[in-house]
């Protein structure tokens, strides 16, 4: 990226905040309510933001921070704005068991007791309908605009494209429910006898009995999958190797949700608690509140990451899932890869003489760099003489240039073996 489109991108962030974008809303807590309530879950605690009449069932957030609730034992579904008002309310005819939302806004559901999918399009309602396998529960869309839909008494995944066409169908074990899409393609799910990965033609890749009852499941940052076992209060991680780690919570898990900052939130409904799991598997937060529930996309991460990836949730100039593979959140506008040339130790957009120079001053703590990975002009992970020799190798005899990114403002192409650098 040249320093015009730094200067610009950092334009675009300022612009998105002044003309009403709710940038502090976006990178906002997990949604989940109780009997009375819709409430958004944060760092601070919970805060009610819509009345409600009866448990709520399912969540989905949409990009601007607000989302689409399906409420229980009743025939609508409603959208609400990031600020808690109610935009509109859609008869659904029936009970909406499962939300998502996809790339372009459309919020798609499933409906058990018809069999079918439901297409929504906020001011228009329901604009299309298609015929599934038995039961639908579970809903996910992928980064290919695909929909999967778990289908509990057929005991199998149908899968549809964008416009609703039926693909393919796929056998699993007994009476799947929650599911998710993975990062490399494909889906998790959770089925009452285990947990199950498919690939993106329907095979297994993975499978295996842990914990009880399966109910939910989310993928995270890391594109690992995160499992609630309703009966065995647990929360099972799985990653490519598979099973991670199992963490016992508090009783009836049965909403799970990552969060943009790596962490993942869990409701447990009898436990009457909300759970906030670190990204090591440790529990950092625990707040008891009264009967919660809600299940789905309660952060908005996973239409970000998977439904819609290409695009830039929190205006910040940065696509979804290159700003998550680069170890930032991607619902917060305040959190975003910084941009820098490496061996551009003083950040003037050039790598002269003058840089060596202060490198040297910061190896022997003369001097401070916000950005030490500009520092680590050959990216071996090390900062050593051997970084500014290098500048000066290549400034005065035409020696290799510093690893990338140079010439030109761009990300680092390894974050996680570095150095911190702030924007």
């Amino acid at each position: 990226m040249s320093f015009p489109s730094k200067i610009l991108l950092c334009c675009a962030i300022v612009f998105s905040t002044w003309i009403g974008f709710p940038t502090g809303l976006l990178g906002q807590g997990a949604w989940y309510g109780d009997q009375q309530n819709l409430w958004v879950h944060g760092e601070a605690g919970s805060t009610p933001i819509v009345n409600l009449s009866t448990d709520l069932r399912a969540i989905a957030r949409t990009a601007d921070g607000g989302g689409w609730i399906a409420i229980d034992g009743s025939q609508q579904v409603i959208h609400v704005d990031a600020s808690g008002s109610i935009v509109e309310v859609v008869d659904t005819v029936v009970g909406v068991q499962s939300l998502a939302i996809d790339a372009s806004g459309l919020v798609w559901g499933t409906r058990p007791g018809l069999d079918d999918l439901i297409v929504i399009e906020s001011g228009s309602g329901i604009i299309a309908t298609h015929s599934v396998g038995s039961v639908p529960y579970g809903l996910s869309i992928d980064s290919d605009g695909r929909i999967w839909v778990s289908c509990s008494y057929a005991n199998q995944i149908d899968l549809l494209d964008g416009s609703g066409s039926l693909l393919a169908s796929f056998p699993v074990g007994f009476f799947p429910t929650g599911i998710s899409a993975a990062h490399g393609g494909g889906v998790w799910v959770a089925e009452k006898g285990g947990l199950k990965r498919l690939s993106s033609t329907g095979e297994v890749l993975w499978s295996e009995t842990v914990g009880t009852f399966p109910i939910a499941v989310t993928t995270d940052l890391q594109g690992r999958a995160w499992f609630c076992c309703q009966t065995s209060d647990q929360v099972v991680v799985v990653g490519d190797l598979g099973v991670e780690s199992i963490i016992d919570v508090p009783a009836r898990p049965l909403g799970i949700s990552a969060n943009g900052d790596g962490t993942v939130t869990v409701v447990c409904r009898d436990g009457s608690a909300l759970v906030r799991i670190s990204s090591q598997s440790e529990i950092l937060s625990l707040e008891m509140v009264a009967n919660p529930i809600g299940h789905g996309d309660l952060t908005g991460l996973q239409r970000a990451l998977l439904a819609d990836p290409l695009g830039d949730q929190d205006f910040d100039g940065v696509a979804n899932l290159e700003e998550a593979q680069f170890g930032f959140n991607p619902l917060d506008a305040a959190s975003v890869p910084a941009l820098f040339v490496r061996g551009d130790t003083n950040r003037d957009g050039m790598v002269d003489l003058a840089d060596a120079i202060h490198e040297l001053l910061v190896l022997f703590g003369v001097a401070t760099s916000p950005c030490l990975e500009a520092l680590d002009v050959d990216d071996d992970a090390r900062l050593t003489l051997a970084d500014p020799i290098r500048i000066l190798d290549f400034v005065f005899s035409a020696g290799p240039p510093p690893g990338a990114p140079f010439p030109e403002y761009g990300l680092d192409p390894s974050p996680m073996q570095g150095f911190p650098c702030s924007p």
